[in-house]
């Protein structure tokens, strides 16, 4: 996927797996605070539905507030107890 003149993102799939590579440049645009971040992973994990997560994950420090997205998902993102960012993914979603 195209970041204005560069790519942004790839996804690379092998079977059910997939793994995304994001530039420093593309997570900047989408989400400021976690391009600061050195050294941090940031996992997305595709879930049938968010509804039983926001109830899981109440009080859980947020990286940005639920949305949807461009590319059709319904996300929450949040830390997990070593600051990662770990984003849930919902797609097919209409808005909360």
């Amino acid at each position: 996927m195209p970041h204005g003149d560069k790519l942004g993102f790839v996804i690379l799939n092998h079977g059910p797996v997939e793994l995304m590579l994001q530039s420093r440049a593309s997570v900047l645009a989408d989400v400021p605070a976690l391009a600061r971040e050195v050294g941090k992973a940031a996992l997305f994990i595709e879930v049938e539905d968010l509804a039983p997560l926001r109830k899981a994950l109440t009080g859980a420090p947020k990286t940005f507030e639920e949305r949807s997205t461009f590319y059709g998902a319904r996300e929450i993102g949040v830390r997990d107890p070593d600051g990662h960012c770990v984003t849930f993914a919902q797609f097919g979603a209409q808005p909360k």
